[in-house]
């Protein structure tokens, strides 16, 4: 637009309108300040824009004769690292402090801080070698990306040593999957007292987690099995079969009170005998789920879930994660997953059914978080089914009957995290403040007979302590990883402060949380502490459960989500 006046050539523009890319008048305060009223500050004069292409091209040709810092754990050619992070352009944010950062950068204002307060994840998908050779990916949520980060963090730090350079920082140690020839023909079910200890291991392993069968339901079937053999269907004795694998496997060494249950498990293993391997096996040729797929119903989803737990117990992850797919897809076309679908049936099939699509969504978030993959089932379309009718707003005072429930809403907070922050790659602190409050409020309405801190070092029911613990390492595990990125992120910037000029990082940090604590509580929480605080009950919470001699030798939700498990019991 032309105006009469002659325009006058600014030398000098305030911060606001550079960051606004408006014309400032160049007086204090300028035009566009006084009329918001806001504050109008003069940075120092920048360089000329000749004189800072001239220094980035000397810092960039200085910088290419060395390594950068990522490949410093990948020295060796068959390094079956992840993809890479790209090198950020000089004008860009990075993340500040961490690996990657060099000069203490201007600490930015309230509003600015409040619009971006993204952290860069920084632990990176890995691809890895499983027992078969082939490579298998891990994301960044995954607990082995978590330890090849920290990895790289000492060796920055302190330099090469047996933990940064471990033969199997590449590998994904699973066990391979058996065949088939390996059963015996002459295989029988074994007597009944026997066929009760394994199924009072198998309910007692995966109680709080997974509802498959109601249990006095099926116990007076296993009953009626024993008496009549002969008219048992294949499909059962199948489902019977895997129930007998994954107790064996999740079996408890010392069986509370039960003197002669521990006998009879120990005659079974026998030096050299794999019995929950024949189990698993027999069931396999009594009726195939893999096989009987396309015209499956609900008793071949509750055979593919028990695969999944025994692939589980067997570290076989991988494998556990594929037949969870195939698990989800047939509850899919069995519509399961839909309210509007359980009229059609009684009230028994209602629950069982309701039961079986909580029970795949807490394990589809379990599996997605230790593995780092996404998920099978979105949290839209969990949220119909797995919003139980039970619930309230008012803390509960038993968790007779309904907990199954409190594993659902942990999990579903756990599937927020995966879509809201590490599908995204960024860890934002608004948003994991938000999802904090979340835990608690999940805590606050847990009954108290399902709180990790009641857990005594007296003899009590396996059952309820390792309900107990179960349910509570959801909440754990979540917290951990919502926090980890910020955890790492602080590690990163004290990393990089001790080898540079820290002082200024440290006056500029201070300064800039005095100024937003008011306004942003989210930007000034310690998510690093909350993480360190996580891991601390999770340990506690598994040491309890180990004293009271309640902890089988193999569970996989604990080994999974502890990786501090140095005991014999889960060396074996």
């Amino acid at each position: 637009m032309w105006t009469p006046k002659k325009r006058q050539r600014v030398t000098r523009a305030c911060d606001l309108c550079k960051r606004k890319k408006k014309q400032c008048s160049g007086t204090q305060p300028c035009a566009t300040c006084h009329s918001k009223s806001a504050s109008c500050i003069f940075s120092a004069q920048r360089r000329p824009q000749h004189q800072q292409h001239q220094n980035q091209h000397k810092h960039s040709h200085s910088r290419s004769s060395f390594p950068p810092h990522e490949h410093s754990d990948n020295s060796a050619s068959d390094s079956p690292d992840g993809p890479r992070r790209h090198k950020a352009p000089s004008n860009n944010r990075t993340a500040s402090g961490g690996l990657d950062s060099t000069r203490p950068q201007a600490p930015p204002s309230p509003k600015e801080s409040a619009s971006e307060d993204a952290t860069p994840i920084q632990n990176r998908g890995r691809l890895l070698r499983d027992g078969e050779g082939r490579l298998v990916y891990l994301g960044d949520s995954a607990t082995l990306s978590f330890l090849q980060s920290i990895r790289r963090l000492v060796e920055k730090r302190l330099g090469p040593s047996p933990f940064t350079t471990d033969t199997n920082r590449h590998k994904i140690l699973e066990a391979t999957v058996a065949s088939r020839d390996a059963v015996q023909h002459n295989y029988a079910l074994p007597d009944l007292e026997t066929a009760r200890c394994l199924v009072d291991s198998f309910f007692t392993s995966t109680a709080g987690l997974c509802d498959i069968f109601d249990r006095q339901s099926f116990e007076s079937k296993v009953s009626e099995t024993f008496e009549h053999p002969l008219d048992a269907d294949p499909q059962w004795l199948c489902q019977v079969n895997l129930v007998f694998a994954v107790g064996f496997q999740m079996r408890n060494d010392r069986s509370i009170g039960n003197d002669n249950a521990s006998k009879i498990l120990d005659r079974l293993e026998r030096p050299g005998v794999k019995r929950a391997e024949r189990f698993y096996l027999a069931a396999r040729q009594l009726s195939d789920p893999a096989v009987d797929f396309e015209a499956g119903g609900i008793g071949v989803l509750q055979s593919l879930m028990l695969i999944m737990l025994y692939m589980l117990a067997s570290s076989k992850r991988s494998s556990a994660w594929g037949y969870l797919g195939m698990a989800v897809n047939l509850s899919y076309a069995l519509g399961i997953h839909k309210e509007e679908t359980l009229p059609i049936f009684d009230s028994l099939q209602q629950a069982r059914r309701r039961n079986l699509w909580q029970s795949l969504y807490v394990m589809d978030c379990f599996l997605a978080t230790s593995l780092g993959r996404p998920n099978h089932v979105s949290c839209e379309t969990a949220s119909e089914l797995c919003s139980t009718p039970s619930q309230s707003s008012s803390r509960p005072t038993s968790s007779a009957g309904n907990d199954l429930s409190f594993a659902v809403n942990a999990s579903k907070i756990v599937g927020k995290i995966l879509s809201r922050v590490y599908h995204k790659r960024k860890a934002s602190r608004s948003i994991a403040y938000q999802l904090s409050l979340c835990f608690s409020d999940w805590s606050q309405k847990l009954p108290p007979d399902l709180h990790w801190r009641v857990s005594s070092f007296q003899s009590q029911d396996p059952t309820l302590t390792l309900k107990r613990l179960h349910i509570n390492l959801i909440c754990f595990h979540g917290i951990i990883i919502l926090t980890r990125p910020f955890f790492l992120h602080q590690i990163s910037r004290q990393v990089a402060e001790l080898e540079g000029d820290s002082i200024a990082q440290k006056d500029n940090h201070m300064a800039n949380n005095s100024r937003i604590e008011k306004e942003h509580p989210e930007q000034t929480f310690r998510f690093d502490s909350a993480c360190v605080r996580a891991a601390l009950h999770s340990v506690t919470a598994v040491n309890n459960a180990f004293t009271t001699d309640a902890l089988p030798r193999r569970n996989p939700f604990v080994m999974y989500v502890n990786t501090f498990c140095n005991s014999s019991k889960y060396k074996k």
